[in-house]
């Protein structure tokens, strides 16, 4: 894929990061600057899930993206977290 179109992709699903974080974060104390950070966190997410998406696999990117998300903005709360989970 090529800079332009994974660009194109990028700012197409932006507004899904921020969906998913705001919705994560509507359920824990998290301040503004966390927010952006976690935002930062998700786009990072999606530019991961650009990488290692397989269309062969018959999956929309979309629910793909959404999955890679959720799980790299949770991997950062747990690094985060000073309170170990068990």
């Amino acid at each position: 894929m090529d800079k332009k179109t994974r660009d194109a992709v990028i700012i197409k699903y932006a507004p899904l990061v921020k969906t998913i974080v705001l919705r994560m974060a509507a359920k824990m104390p998290i301040d503004a600057a966390d927010k952006e950070d976690l935002i930062n966190v998700g786009i990072i997410g999606l530019m991961s899930a650009l990488e290692k998406y397989d269309a062969r696999k018959n999956v929309q990117f979309e629910t793909y993206a959404h999955f890679r998300i959720k799980g790299a903005v949770l991997d950062e709360l747990r690094l985060r977290d000073w309170v170990p989970r068990s």
